[in-house]
């Protein structure tokens, strides 16, 4: 296909990279690049490594009649590059359409270092290129894609599913999108296998990245259909390509459901049809298949018909995640969808200068839709400038804009209940506390058991609004576990929001608890709502008594693998704390004085207390204690008595400052409260540099020591002392250290600034989003 291109379909890289590449192919020789951002005045180079000639080449995409913007920008700001960087030639090229004299006129200017003025390449001398290079072409899709022919055979194949979809608008579709690495394994996929299925979670890419694919294979010769009924459809349309020579590149968008499973898509055994469908395209060369679904689907899908679930091997599936978007790729679709907006330009300029785009590129809900959205000038024309961009803020920490309608319409009530209970464990839960948790809150019938109905939900759940993720025990390595947690932050975001906003929510959820740490984790989450408390309260007392001595997991690495650890010694001052705390505030005091009194009155008890836990929450423990109704004034002199004793032995049992500081600071915040005037600090401290001192090197680390200077630097706060000679022993310690590991330190520096210079220049974010507003 023979066309002329204007190259306004391309973004200011885009034409970078294939202005390179036609020189490169012209010239024969290995062009250098780099990324984008401060170019003073590079964006391309050659460098013959005997001559030494060096030759620059800029790049300049402006609308084709834009001479004047071009030949001010080359006198006011790239003039002063090039004379600093004195090249021995230089190299100019331009999608701006020349009329006569006006290359002439800005060769004047750029000479000497232009040597003539065929230096100086325009749009009409690009596509002479292009037509002299057509691999060139081909290598740059987006190019391609946006000649008159291909988007008019786009149009009529209906890829961008709007019947009156205009070639404008199909173009600027097809600019905005960005070849990541996400991209470029779908496309192996699919002609590895001649067929794909993309996955993803509502609003990552996938129909966007299925209609590029198909765009694709246009320009390969095959003619694109777009389906939307069942398999039938498909297999009417596949015929003709296998019974002629006719080439077909087929997408089928949602071929489960748009938000949901639909069962009249396989109804009749068309589960066995669509897989002889697979076998028919991987068999025929004519033929490929784009399919994509989002993940709860198709495991509702498999959940509800065997043989898919069994054909998983023969499903060449494709799942989109943010992972495959970088952070250089979340820059690029963020600046493609601005440069190719409709957005004015005092809109662009107020997101230059206000640098909003590095809160969208490094946000933990950074999501394409999203970007769309507030790409859209009519999304947001009430607004002010300022207003619109702290309207972008709340667009990207709103994660119902994204999870809403999945949750309320796309998936299993069940589900939708192991999403709230999964909150009520914070950042994760274990499966098997998940699934005794889920058994409490649903009903089970003859024909479903609640092991059935929890493994449907995690099943329709995991790889979209969940992760799983395998872990063992400590000390029992034949025993598993998996970890279940929100597959995005946001996604937590969304369900807390609604347990927050409804009442019978937050009591449905307190009913699910299983562990102490969903006891805790619902009292800390509903704290706002003050006229609940009695409500809420009372039913996370009986499951505090009931769970005080129940084991947590938390999770730890052990040789860079992870592990499940108990945690209920830990948290044993946390716990006891917490319960007084619920019973006191509807005057449970009996009961909580039971629970105390095994605990709070032996000094054995109050040691490993303190042993297993921290004095943060020792610190709280006390304070509650103290003020607490449960105790009676005798009770209350009896508790600090064992406190006293517990306290005391701790300390003389240390063997590091740093073990020292956070006890001693807590005596300080509770001076007359104990009397501990057994222990010496002085002399502890002094014992403890001491035995540092006479450590073997090999056995002690720099961190360790620095830890020690840090917590010695605080204790002389705590204790008003200098301690002179024990900051000497520890500095000493650290300087001889230090010396001893500078010749690591001297190679891994080398070795970093090695790795620096082969890998690309820093992304520069606020120069390259300029762009923008330069053009």
């Amino acid at each position: 296909m023979s066309t002329t291109y204007d190259f306004q379909s391309l973004s200011p890289e885009d034409f970078e990279r294939l202005s390179r590449d036609l020189l490169a192919a012209e010239w024969n020789l290995p062009i250098e690049t780099f990324r984008p951002g401060r170019d003073k005045g590079i964006d391309a180079r050659y460098y013959h490594p005997i001559s030494g000639e060096l030759v620059i080449i800029q790049c300049k995409r402006y609308q084709p009649s834009a001479f004047s913007q071009l030949k001010n920008k080359m006198n006011d700001s790239e003039l002063p590059k090039i004379e600093k960087l004195k090249p021995t030639r230089y190299v100019l090229l331009t999608a701006v359409s020349f009329a006569v004299g006006q290359k002439d006129e800005l060769f004047e200017l750029i000479k000497p270092w232009c040597k003539t003025p065929s230096d100086i390449l325009g749009s009409s001398e690009i596509n002479g290129l292009l037509v002299k290079h057509p691999n060139v072409v081909r290598a740059h899709f987006k190019l391609w894609l946006s000649s008159t022919v291909v988007l008019e055979l786009i149009q009529n194949a209906n890829i961008w599913n709007r019947t009156k979809a205009t070639l404008q608008e199909i173009e600027r579709e097809l600019c905005r999108f960005v070849i990541h690495d996400g991209f470029a394994q779908a496309s192996e996929i699919l002609e590895t296998h001649k067929h794909c299925i993309i996955v993803g979670l509502p609003g990552i890419g996938k129909t966007t990245m299925a209609k590029i694919l198909l765009s694709q294979y246009v320009t390969y010769g095959y003619e694109a259909v777009v389906v939307s009924g069942d398999v039938e459809e498909v297999w009417s349309v596949a015929t003709e390509a296998v019974d002629g020579s006719k080439k077909l590149v087929i997408l089928y968008d949602d071929f489960l459901g748009q938000i949901s499973f639909e069962h009249l898509k396989f109804e009749k055994n068309e589960e066995h049809r669509f897989l002889q469908l697979l076998k028919l395209v991987k068999n025929n060369n004519n033929l490929r298949f784009i399919l994509t679904t989002r993940e709860y689907i198709l495991a509702d899908a498999k959940r509800q018909h065997a043989v898919l679930e069994k054909a998983g091997p023969d499903l060449e599936q494709f799942t989109l995640t943010l992972e495959h978007y970088s952070k250089v790729s979340r820059a690029r679709i963020l600046f493609n969808h601005l440069f190719f907006s409709d957005l004015p330009k005092s809109r662009l300029e107020a997101i230059v200068n206000s640098k909003v785009y590095n809160d969208i590129i490094q946000h933990e809900n950074y999501n394409p839709r999203t970007v769309e959205s507030i790409c859209q000038n009519s999304n947001f024309k009430s607004l002010s400038d300022s207003e619109y961009i702290e309207r972008i803020g709340i667009e990207f920490n709103d994660p119902s804009l994204i999870w809403d309608h999945a949750f309320r319409t796309d998936i299993h009530p069940n589900s939708r209940t192991l999403l709230y209970i999964l909150w009520t464990f914070g950042e994760y839960a274990t499966l098997t506390a998940l699934k005794k948790s889920f058994s409490k809150m649903v009903t089970s019938s003859l024909s479903d058991s609640h092991s059935d109905l929890f493994s449907r939900a995690i099943k329709e759940l995991d790889g979209n609004f969940i992760s799983s993720e395998r872990i063992g025990f400590i000390g029992n390595t034949s025993i598993h576990d998996l970890k279940i947690s929100y597959q995005n932050p946001s996604i937590r975001d969304y369900i807390d929001k609604r347990i927050h906003d409804d009442l019978d929510t937050r009591i449905m959820v307190c009913k699910s608890c299983v562990t102490f740490l969903q006891v805790q984790e619902i009292y800390e989450q509903t704290r706002a709502n003050l006229t609940e408390h009695q409500v809420i309260d009372k039913q996370l007392y009986e499951f505090a008594l009931q769970f005080i001595e129940a084991e947590d997991y938390s999770i730890v690495y052990m040789y860079g693998e992870p592990k499940f650890l108990g945690n209920r010694d830990r948290k044993r001052s946390e716990r006891l704390g917490l319960l007084v705390q619920i019973g006191d505030s509807f005057d449970e005091h009996q009961r909580n004085f039971a629970i105390l009194d095994s605990w709070i009155f032996s000094s054995d008890n109050l040691f490993e207390m303190m042993n297993w836990g921290s004095f943060q929450n020792i610190s709280a423990l006390v304070s509650i204690l103290l003020n607490s109704p449960s105790l009676n004034d005798e009770k209350r002199l009896q508790f600090k008595k064992s406190f006293e004793v517990a306290i005391v032995e701790y300390l003389n049992s240390r063997d590091s400052v740093f073990e020292l500081d956070n006890a001693l600071y807590f005596l300080k915040e509770n001076s007359g409260v104990f009397d501990t005037s057994s222990f010496n600090p002085y002399k502890k401290i002094e014992d403890i540099v001491k035995e540092i001192g006479d450590t073997p090197r090999e056995r002690i680390s720099i961190t360790t020591i620095e830890d020690e200077v840090t917590a010695l630097d605080s204790c002389k706060q705590i204790l008003g002392e200098d301690f002179d000679h024990e900051f000497g022993v520890l500095n000493g310690l650290l300087d001889s250290m230090y010396e001893f590991s500078q010749s690591e330190e001297d190679f891994n520096d080398e070795m970093n600034t090695l790795t620096s210079e082969d890998i690309e220049k820093d992304f520069d974010i606020d120069k390259y989003f300029s762009g923008l507003i330069s053009y």
